[in-house]
């Protein structure tokens, strides 16, 4: 027994016997562990990947079938925006501009757009649509930014008319004297004769108990035009406040745009006050480009703290 007891040390101590046969397969469990913590680690992965594929399609879903008549090109954009890419949406817009970017030189295809007469509103009879009074001498027609100008540039014509009177004017003209193919135009409305009103987005700026996202049908027949009210809450840098209730506060020294009760608007550099009892709804963006004729030295920024 003795002797068995040394040979076994004998052959522990010269790498044989058991110990050195245990080694294949210790070796083989530590193999196996190895993998086995390969694929749980993997599987781990792999429905962390599964959820976010789940979770990313119905995010750009939503997006994609949201209300509205935005391109899908810029419902994608607004998502990354929305999602913390907007560093990655500016890179690409960027790469989109110098690949194809706005032509320089050459003619307005067509010329001036001329409108012979307004065009009648629901509830305005033709006649009086028809009669399409000239812009009154106050109305200072657009100096052409492009020279020479072209017959018609910058003059205001009636667009829209409502009881015989221009409710809407439009003047067209190009946007500088280096890109004169293209055509811009300028809407004003008539504040005596059209009523303002702010419906919250969608999405943008939030909820408003009092104020629903889509202009209700009944108010659809005599509604003559609609426009974005500005950027963003999170890139316009400002508040949001209509009908007593404040989604985002208000910010001092912001461009607002104030909506009375009464209809009429105005744009200011917003005091710091309370909304007094005649105010509507205050949308903010930014700062002011222009304040009393005077334009913001900030006009020409490249960066988007100023515009």
């Amino acid at each position: 027994m003795s002797i068995a007891v040394e040979t076994d040390q004998n052959q522990a101590a010269n790498g044989d016997g058991p110990q050195r046969r245990r080694g294949p397969s210790g070796g083989r469990r530590g193999r196996r562990d190895a993998h086995w913590g390969r694929r749980y680690w993997l599987r781990r992965a792999g429905v962390v990947l599964v959820v976010f594929l789940l979770w990313l399609t119905w995010s750009v879903g939503g997006a994609l079938t949201a209300p509205g008549a935005d391109t899908t090109a810029a419902r994608l954009a607004e998502w990354g925006r929305f999602h913390g890419l907007g560093s990655v949406v500016d890179t690409l817009e960027q790469i989109q501009y110098r690949l194809d970017p706005p032509k320089v030189g050459g003619a307005l295809a067509g010329g001036i757009p001329e409108i012979s007469k307004a065009q009648p509103t629901p509830g305005s009879s033709v006649a009086s649509a028809a009669i399409a009074p000239k812009a009154p001498a106050l109305l200072v027609n657009i100096p052409a930014l492009a020279k020479p100008a072209l017959p018609g540039e910058g003059v205001w014509q009636p667009l829209v008319s409502l009881h015989g009177k221009p409710a809407i004017r439009a003047a067209f003209l190009r946007p500088d004297g280096t890109h004169t193919s293209y055509l811009v135009g300028v809407a004003l409305l008539d504040q005596k004769l059209v009523k303002f009103a702010l419906h919250p987005g969608y999405r943008v700026p939030g909820t408003i108990s009092t104020a629903p996202s889509q202009i209700p049908t009944s108010q659809r027949d005599s509604l003559l035009a609609t426009f974005n009210s500005g950027f963003t809450m999170v890139d316009a840098k400002g508040g949001y406040w209509q009908n007593g209730q404040s989604v985002v506060p208000l910010r001092a020294g912001a461009a607002s745009m104030v909506l009375y009760k009464d209809g009429h608007v105005d744009v200011v550099k917003w005091t710091g006050a309370r909304p007094g009892p005649d105010v509507a709804a205050v949308r903010q963006n930014l700062a002011m480009l222009v304040e009393g004729g005077t334009i913001s030295a900030d006009i020409d920024s490249t960066t988007t703290n100023a515009w």
